[in-house]
C-alpha cells in the first residue's frame, strides 16, 4: 500500500513537471522595458556634467521594448535605434547579441567607428536573467561591467 502510494505520488510529480513548457518556450513574446540606473553610474553621470532628469529617463523607457523570438532571433528598440541579434538561453541566464543596429551590421559600425570608447564593445552580448515563468527579463545592457544599471523587460503578450 505504502509503495503503491509512493509510485503514484513519483508520477503525479512527473506528470505535473511535465506539464510546464521549457523556458526557452517561455520567454517567447513581446516586452516593455524600464531603466533602471544605478547610484554609481548616476554619480559618473554628474562627474562627466550628464544630468539625467526624470523626464528623460521616462523618454528613454517610452521607447524601450523586446520581442523575444522562437527562432532564437530578437528585436529591441532602445532609445529610437533598433536592434536586431541572437539570444542562447542556459538555465535562467539569457546571451543576447546584437548582430545589427539601426540596419548597420555590428561589423561595420565598429569599422567605421574605431577609437570611439565604448563601440569597441558592441559586438560583445549582453547578459541578464529571466525569470523561472518567463515573465521579467533584467538585462545589464554593459558588457563591460563599467555600468551597473539594468533594464528590466515585462512581458506584454505571448508571439504569434
Amino acid at each position: 500500500m505504502m509503495r503503491t502510494s509512493l509510485v503514484l505520488a513519483l508520477v503525479g510529480l512527473v506528470v505535473l513537471n511535465g506539464c510546464k513548457p521549457p523556458l526557452e518556450k517561455l520567454i517567447v513574446g513581446k516586452y516593455k522595458g524600464t531603466i533602471n540606473i544605478s547610484d554609481s553610474d548616476k554619480k559618473r553621470f554628474e562627474a562627466a556634467h550628464v544630468n539625467l532628469d526624470a523626464q528623460q529617463i521616462n523618454a528613454m523607457n517610452a521607447s524601450l521594448a523586446l520581442e523575444v523570438k522562437e527562432d532564437k532571433g530578437y528585436a529591441m528598440t532602445m532609445m529610437g535605434a533598433p536592434y536586431e541579434g541572437k539570444w542562447t538561453l542556459t538555465g535562467n541566464s539569457l546571451s543576447m547579441l546584437n548582430e545589427k543596429i539601426a540596419g548597420t551590421t555590428v561589423a561595420d559600425i565598429k569599422k567605421a567607428s574605431k577609437g570611439i570608447p565604448g563601440v569597441d564593445n558592441i559586438d560583445k552580448p549582453m547578459t541578464g536573467t529571466v525569470s523561472e515563468d518567463g515573465s521579467t527579463i533584467t538585462i545589464t545592457a554593459d558588457p563591460t561591467g563599467r555600468s551597473t544599471s539594468t533594464i528590466t523587460f515585462k512581458k506584454e503578450e505571448a508571439a504569434k
